[in-house]
Parts: structure tokens; sequence; C-alpha cells
């Protein structure tokens, strides 16, 4: 570790905070928050890819489910299955 520069060190490490961070609105946009010209397929294959889309799919609205601010409208298992946006 002491042979190792701590700039090249600290790109490898990642934060990921326990509780979700969930946006005022629906399931689909809190998805695709900040991303432009993303298409109903990519976002699709990007949740089936996560394992969440039959839990989207179970959703009274699918995924223009709206789910409030902080996804008040969710549990808190339902917020942990992570809608954060895709990368």
């Amino acid at each position: 570790m002491n042979a190792i520069d701590l700039r090249t060190y600290r790109c490898f490490i990642s934060v990921i905070p326990q509780e979700s961070i969930l946006f005022e609105g629906t399931v689909g946009e809190n998805i695709i928050y900040g991303m432009t010209n993303v298409s109903n397929s990519e976002v699709k294959s990007a949740l089936r890819d996560a394992n969440v889309w039959e839990f989207i799919q179970a959703l009274p609205e699918n995924i223009e489910t709206h789910i409030g601010e902080r996804g008040a409208k969710l549990s808190g298992g339902q917020k942990n299955v992570s809608l954060s946006p895709v990368p």
C-alpha cells in the first residue's frame, strides 16, 4: 500500500449510500434523472439487467407510478430495490 500513489488509490474507491436517493416524480423520471435522449428500450433493458423489471411491472402504473418526494409512496423494501438512476 505504501507504494501506491494516494490519488491513484482514490480512483478505485466508491461510496454507496445505504438509503436510496429518490426525487419527486415517477419511477421512470427517477431512473433517467439527469440523462437525455434515453429510449424506452434502453430503460427496459437496464431494468431487466438490474433484476427490477418484475418489481416495476407490479407497481400500480408500472414505470409511470408516482413515488412522491424521497419515495414517500414506497415501502422501505421497495425503496431499497434501488430506483436510482442507471449508469
